[in-house]
Order: C-alpha cells, then sequence, then structure tokens
C-alpha cells in the first residue's frame, strides 16, 4: 500500500482507508494483523492507520501541513496512526472526530523514544519506530482491542497504549490504512516509503465459561477460555448471592491460572449459594 507519491503541491497530503464489505462489530473484540513498513529512499515519514467502529464511508487522516480548506473534516470512529521513522513527534498517535463538521483531535499520543523496547535497532531500522530499511525484513504484530469499554493498542504483544472511550464511537467497521500527512512526496515503487498488512482478522473478546465444579478441598473450580487470550492478572472473578444480581463484588481470594486450551480459576467455597461471571478488566495501563 502506498499514498501521495505524486501531488507534491500544497494540500497534497493524503490518506486512503479500506473498510471489509458489509461488516460491522460490537461488543469486546480485537482487530490483529502482521505489519511489514518500508522505508523510502526520500521523505519516509509516513503513518499507518488502524482503527474501530467506523462507518465505513469516511476517510480518516490527519494533515501536518497547512490546510486552511479543512480537508481532513467529517471522519468518524477512533484510530491509530504509527509513525514510520519517529521524525515528527506523532509516533503513536490516537484520534477522533468530535463531530462530522471537526478536524479529528489527537486522544493521546507517544514519542519514539519511549517504544525503545518494542521497536528495537536492530532489528528494525531505527529505534522505536516499525520501518525497514535492509533486505532482512523485520513484521511487526499488532492488536487494537475494545473490551468493558477499555481502548488497547499492543504492539509486538507489548501494551503501548491504554485508555477509556472517550468518544460515542462503540461499534461498527474495522479500519486499516495509510496516511502521509505532509505534502511532501518520495520515491513510488519498491523504492518508497509502503507498508504491506498480513493475516488480517478480528478476535472476539467474549468470554465462555465451559466447565464449574466443586473440589473435594471445598474450592470451586472454573474453567472459561478467552479467545483472544490475554495474560491471566486480565481476568477477574465476581460474585453475587442472587440473579439478577444488583450488583457483583469482586472475589479478592480467586486464583486464576492459564491451562491448556484456556484458564482456570479457584475460588473459596461459600457458605451459602453464590453466583459467578469472569470479567476481563484488561491490561494494566503503562506508566508514562
Amino acid at each position: 500500500m502506498q499514498v501521495n507519491k505524486t501531488n507534491a503541491l500544497a494540500g497534497g497530503s493524503a490518506g486512503i482507508n479500506f473498510y471489509p464489505k458489509d461488516r460491522t462489530f460490537a461488543g469486546d473484540y480485537a482487530l490483529r494483523f502482521d505489519l511489514f513498513v518500508h522505508l523510502g529512499d526520500a521523505a519516509p515519514s509516513e503513518h499507518t492507520l488502524v482503527g474501530l467502529n467506523h462507518s465505513g464511508t469516511a476517510t480518516n487522516r490527519v494533515t501536518q501541513s497547512a490546510d486552511p480548506n479543512g480537508t481532513t473534516r467529517g471522519g468518524d470512529g477512533i484510530w491509530f496512526a504509527l509513525g514510520s521513522d519517529g521524525s515528527d513527534a506523532r509516533d503513536c498517535a490516537a484520534y477522533t472526530v468530535p463531530f462530522p463538521a471537526s478536524v479529528p483531535v489527537m486522544i493521546t499520543n507517544r514519542e519514539s523514544l519511549s517504544l525503545a523496547e518494542v521497536f528495537p535497532a536492530p532489528p528494525y531500522a531505527l529505534t522505536g519506530s516499525p520501518g525497514n530499511a535492509g533486505e532482512t525484513p523485520t513484521w511487526t504484530q499488532v492488536e487494537f482491542s475494545q473490551v468493558q469499554g477499555q481502548l488497547t493498542l499492543r504492539l509486538n504483544q507489548q501494551v503501548a497504549c491504554s485508555f477509556p472511550n472517550p468518544t460515542p464511537f462503540t461499534s461498527g467497521a474495522i479500519l486499516i490504512g495509510l496516511n502521509d500527512q505532509f505534502d511532501s512526496i518520495g520515491s513510488g515503487g519498491f523504492d518508497g516509503n509502503f507498508v504491506v498488512f498480513d493475516n488480517v482478522r478480528v478476535l472476539t473478546y467474549q468470554l465462555a465459561v465451559n466447565r464449574l465444579v466443586v473440589l473435594p478441598s471445598g474450592q470451586v473450580q472454573i474453567d472459561f477460555v478467552s479467545p483472544a487470550g490475554g495474560d491471566p492478572a486480565e481476568f477477574q472473578v465476581e460474585g453475587a448471592a442472587q440473579l439478577p444480581a444488583r450488583t457483583w463484588e469482586l472475589e479478592a481470594d480467586a486464583v486464576i491460572s492459564t491451562e491448556p486450551g484456556g484458564y482456570r480459576a479457584i475460588v473459596p467455597k461459600p457458605a451459602s449459594n453464590r453466583f459467578y461471571r469472569i470479567r476481563n478488566v484488561g491490561p494494566a495501563v503503562p506508566s508514562p
């Protein structure tokens, strides 16, 4: 995928969005793919796009060049723009559009210096960025998820950003794309900047309990699965004395571990009837 290789005039910054046809998603889910970013021999600074909860009818992009006519207005959803070479201080930025006539606004951002552990050089061309410049390709694993209203971006299985969804966009189409945020152009073809997406898929984060037994030790064993995976620390057991439950209480003594094919929670057996549920609370928010 390439963008903006011919128009170096004012207003030439551009973006391209790809959406699945007639497919929308809601609830707890994740967009995952493998990403290869090739740095061109000139003006390589571009941004890979990954987004959730879009209408599928708008072009979402950002420009850092002068834009007196507001050509980036009219987007929707929430998306991340991942810089290719760490040259513009917007290396891992999340955006949304607060209302239809608005230009995109930034929700949060991490600069490349804070992503050194995610993108070490080598094998990447530049520390803190996913770009490649040599003959040995290094791919990046990307996941953008929403779980219980929490939006999380993982890069190479590490949490890059995580925050509560501050927008009204909670369902819709997924987005992959490319954004050149500057009017300048680079080389085209294989000498230029381009990205490759592979293994694009959507996974559910909805949990399923497949077994509940009372052990001879007097404990309750709950076996469950999470199709999108996750660390045991991302789950918690909650209990209630009756259904429907007015409130669910955290089972603080529960111990959760991984098992072949899923997870297992061990909870002390209560003295009276107790109803349980497993909740995905998401990853710990990284320190700035």
